[in-house]
């Protein structure tokens, strides 16, 4: 923020530089008037106070550029006016006009030059000031984040185990609709601090740097299936990864990405006894594309508008479980990276997940 004011500092001008301008300016016009009056009339013209009006460009001030603009013009009269005589009276006038002609036009080009730099630094000043009350709502969203972390947990927390605590301490007490009301407040607290997490990781991921370098995307794809796989081993799947896919890129951050792409395929097809996976990076508009593809459930793709907003589902709860927070997740990543990411999906054929970064 200080090396900013310092700029702008700069480009204005400081006291002691204008000074300096303003030395060299009324010298200027002392000499040039001096030989324009020593000289007959019409040879010298006034022209070379168009030269001194131009120093105006350092000054950035329209009262400035407009009194050397008035004094150029004055000067440029009186020399028609006490010069020696001499010269042809039609190429005098004629050099007189055009000299004030250019004066004038110089002015107003340096007068909207001032009024660019004036606007230029204005919008830098809204810049700045825009950036503390980004800051601000930022630290405020960490706040907030604090207290979903550490004062929305609890409470679920205790929801769920005294929930669990019931169903295994009465559990023979109760009859099955009291033991499913149990259930069902059990999976909506769960259901809930998955929200909180998903939640949480939305937010954290619009915040901090990022630490670009090289990416295997190949091994990180293999990392992430293999936990997958660990995590739900019932689940048959064929998985194509390309070998050698590498990227500039956050690798906290993508790996986000594959997490939810992959964990997303692996989720869709849940119901495909002979499932794929592919992984791999295509040509798109003369730059990588890489993308996630399964031959899952599929969507239509009428609704791949709301795909990559938060909490929009394009299935039920019932048939898949999720918060509707990863594919937004997704999306932030990738446009934090410069990328952008799409989607390519047909009811029961299928999805496939395009992204560039």
């Amino acid at each position: 923020m200080n090396d900013r004011r310092q700029i702008m500092a700069i480009e204005s001008g400081s006291p002691r530089s204008n000074s300096g301008l303003f030395v060299v300016i009324v010298s200027g016009f002392a000499v040039i008037f001096a030989v324009d009056l020593s000289l007959p009339l019409g040879v010298a013209g006034g022209v070379p106070y168009v030269a001194i009006v131009l120093m105006g460009a350092w000054l950035r001030s329209r009262r400035y550029i407009l009194a050397l603009a008035g004094v150029g013009t004055v000067l440029t009269v009186i020399g028609f006016l006490f010069s020696p005589s001499g010269g042809i009276p039609w190429m005098v006038l004629t050099n007189r006009g055009l000299a004030l002609l250019v004066i004038w036009a110089a002015a107003i080009l340096l007068l909207k030059y001032a009024q660019a730099a004036e606007d230029i630094r204005r919008l830098n000043a809204e810049l700045e000031q825009r950036v503390v009350e980004l800051d601000a709502v930022n630290q405020e969203l960490e706040a907030f984040a604090y207290s979903v972390s550490h004062d929305l947990r609890g409470p679920l927390r205790s929801m769920d185990g005294f929930s669990y605590a019931l169903l295994e301490d009465y559990g023979d007490q109760l009859d099955a609709e009291g033991k499913d009301y149990l259930q069902r407040v059990r999976a909506g607290s769960q259901r809930m601090a998955q929200l909180i997490d998903d939640l949480l990781k939305l937010s954290r991921v619009t915040r901090g740097e990022l630490e670009r370098r090289t990416i295997d995307l190949s091994e990180m794809a293999q990392t992430v299936a293999a936990e997958l796989r660990e995590s739900a081993p019932e689940h048959r799947v064929s998985l194509d990864i390309a070998p050698g896919v590498t990227a500039e890129g956050d690798a906290r951050m993508i790996r986000i990405v594959f997490e939810n792409l992959l964990g997303n395929a692996w989720k869709f097809t849940g119901k495909n006894p002979r499932a794929k996976i592919e992984f791999g990076v295509t040509n798109h508009d003369g730059a990588p594309a890489y993308f996630v593809r399964d031959d899952g459930a599929g969507f239509d793709m009428a609704y791949a508008g709301n795909l990559f907003q938060p909490f929009q589902r394009l299935h039920s709860g019932a048939e898949f479980g999720g918060t509707g927070i990863g594919l937004a997740t997704v999306a932030r990543v990738i446009h934090r990276h410069g990328g952008n990411v799409w989607a390519e999906s047909a009811v029961e054929h299928g999805t496939t997940i395009y992204f560039t970064i």
